[in-house]
């Protein structure tokens, strides 16, 4: 139960979403929270949800204050008409300073109450609420590689669930998207060694929508490749998240089957359970939906291969590979048949000399018995 002064705090502000229910006094029934990096442990701080009204104001607020630091800075689209935002998400490169700026940099900048490296140039920073005292908003920031890297982030995270829809309808093709950028994978290798499957096609926002068969204006992406992303309007992004769905279903690599629950793959089953706007595509859209989608008829991941080769100009680098790969084998079942055959010679003398040995105890346990003479 909260303390009297915060709750009435809390109840002041509007952008907080939260229920409340009246007994002989009003107590706080729940609180959505919001980031999760800092609400849980053993000192868990409070980080509640946002209003779409107080999330745009902070990311304003953020990308300024980071634009002294940094010479391009900007956050992903979110997910169409999302109702409220746990945490911020910010990307930035190419820093104004040398040396560049450090997690303490920015924790000072932001007054920051807590922080955490997530990984090389990830960091979480749990800053003051604008509105509420003892709460905190949680705030993301990823320093990529350069500009490229950079667009390709804002890219692969924008609209929320999208890339995990199309990672699952891209897959059955022998495709791959990470955050290195689209992936082509070699059927003979991914089964063994996923990672030296990958042939890297491209991390160009235009060049992946155009392969995808998405408009990138749709999507909000200028002709420098970068995503300012749209609610809608104009013909730029996604008033709703049924606009984001019929999208997807109207690409040409769309199939039915790639999203039936039972046969989803281990990552896209978590995704059912975290991701919601994943799992009401799956579970409630797609199975009120009747149409057929706009999925190419007589597309074979042989087919989809060819279209890489002659789109991305691989093939060479996609024999190579698999001449490589198939070279490696080969090594390695030679190693293997010589070990074995070491291991098989080994058993061999090791019977060898244990026959001799029983051989030789049986000839000294013999007593030898003189027959006639002295």
């Amino acid at each position: 139960m909260l303390l009297p002064s915060l709750l009435v705090q809390v109840l002041k502000v509007q952008h907080l979403y939260f229920q409340t229910t009246i007994h002989n006094s009003i107590t706080l029934k729940y609180i959505t929270m919001g980031g999760k990096a800092f609400s849980t442990g053993p000192s868990p701080l409070f980080t509640p949800r946002l209003s779409p009204t107080l999330y745009a104001d902070l990311v304003t607020h953020l990308t300024t204050t980071l634009q002294s630091l940094y010479t391009h800075v900007s956050t992903p689209p979110p997910a169409p008409s999302k109702s409220t935002h746990g945490d911020i998400d910010l990307l930035v490169c190419s820093p104004l300073t040398t040396p560049s700026p450090t997690l303490s940099t920015l924790s000072s900048l932001f007054h920051a109450q807590r922080t955490i490296s997530t990984a090389p140039q990830s960091y979480s920073l749990a800053i003051p609420h604008p509105d509420l005292q003892d709460a905190y908003v949680q705030v993301d920031i990823r320093v990529c590689e350069d500009v490229k890297d950079w667009q390709w982030a804002l890219f692969h995270h924008a609209y929320g669930d999208l890339w995990n829809l199309l990672g699952t309808m891209i897959r059955p093709w022998g495709l791959t998207v990470n955050d290195k950028g689209l992936h082509l994978r070699i059927e003979e290798i991914e089964s063994m060694d996923r990672k030296k499957s990958l042939i890297f096609l491209s991390r160009e926002p235009g060049v992946v929508c155009e392969f995808l068969g998405m408009e990138k204006e749709r999507l909000g992406i200028d002709d420098d490749g970068f995503i300012t992303g749209g609610d809608g309007e104009e013909g730029r992004g996604f008033g709703s998240m049924q606009e984001m769905y019929e999208m997807v279903v109207e690409l040409r690599f769309f199939r039915r089957e790639a999203y039936v629950r039972d046969t989803l793959k281990a990552n896209d089953r978590k995704r059912m359970f975290q991701r919601d706007g994943y799992s009401k595509f799956v579970d409630e859209w797609l199975v009120r939906y009747k149409g057929l989608g706009g999925g190419k008829e007589g597309l074979t991941r042989e087919g989809v291969k060819e279209d890489c080769f002659t789109s991305f100009g691989v093939r060479g680098e996609y024999e190579r590979r698999v001449e490589e790969w198939r070279l490696e084998r080969e090594a390695l079942k030679v190693k293997r048949e010589g070990r074995e055959e070491r291991k098989r010679k080994a058993l061999e003398e090791e019977a060898y000399a244990d026959a001799w040995i029983e051989i030789l105890g049986m000839g000294r346990g013999t007593k030898t018995v003189k027959i006639g003479g002295d």
